[in-house]
């Protein structure tokens, strides 16, 4: 099953805690082009890509028709509404993580960037299994802060 980001969150390398400390955002973002697949509403986009990540969230961007017929509802997403969405994400394997990180997300913004491509910003709210585990030591290894 999934769990709550409401347990005990590991604290991440001292590193990360230094940039985060310049950081107006709750947590560092870094760019990172990882393969993303999301599912709204029982509509699944299998070919997005991540463009920036952290220990709160993943910015994704998505294009194509499957991608305009699912966001284009979304774009005005208004804050405190509930867009659910279900994320894998694939991440590589020399980073001693397991090939997906299974998470549950809120769509927190979702901007047409051009007639077919989507910037969707998702919010992480649970993990499922070890995933929780699997991002942060993907995160802790990454460098190139944004």
């Amino acid at each position: 099953m999934f769990e709550s980001l409401q347990t005990s969150i590991p604290q991440p390398s001292s590193n990360i805690v230094q940039n985060m400390k310049n950081e107006r955002r709750a947590a560092a973002r870094y760019r990172a082009k990882l393969p993303v697949e999301i599912e709204v509403n029982g509509y699944t986009i299998e070919e997005a890509v991540s463009s920036e990540v952290s220990l709160a969230g993943i910015r994704i961007d998505c294009e194509g028709p499957s991608a305009a017929r699912i966001l284009n509802r979304y774009i005005q997403v208004t804050p405190g509404e509930n867009i659910a969405a279900k994320v894998n994400i694939k991440v590589p394997k020399n980073t001693g993580s397991a090939k997906k990180i299974h998470c549950c997300t809120r769509v927190v913004s979702v901007s047409r960037a051009s007639q077919v491509r989507y910037v969707v910003g998702l919010e992480f709210i649970e993990f499922k299994e070890d995933s929780q585990k699997d991002w942060i030591v993907y995160i802790s290894g990454h460098v190139n802060k944004v």
